[in-house]
């Protein structure tokens, strides 16, 4: 499968119980990666996030989730200006697999 354009957005999930390294800066419990690309003239988005303690074997399967739960754990609205019926279609779907 050969990609044109994908829009990559990495960062971290915070809880409210922070630990913090000796520094002072916080460990995030997670990190969300979040895909929006197009196939066929249509956009599709992929959400994953991977916990701190996650294995180096661990599948991917295993960390999908929609846009809107990682908008929920991150309080970050990725996609506002898409046209709002077709941002909360693709923003609440969970793929079965990755792409």
């Amino acid at each position: 499968m050969r990609f044109e354009e994908v829009w990559v957005i990495v960062g971290p999930v915070f809880d409210n119980e922070a630990k913090t390294l000796r520094c002072g800066v916080e460990i995030p419990v997670a990190f969300y990666r979040v895909f929006l690309d197009e196939e066929n003239g249509q956009p599709r988005m992929l959400a994953l996030v991977v916990p701190q303690g996650a294995k180096a074997g661990d599948t991917l399967e295993r960390y999908l989730t929609s846009v809107n739960m990682v908008e929920e754990l991150t309080g970050v609205d990725f996609f506002s200006e898409l046209e709002d019926t077709l941002e909360e279609r693709l923003e609440a779907e969970v793929p079965s697999k990755p792409w």
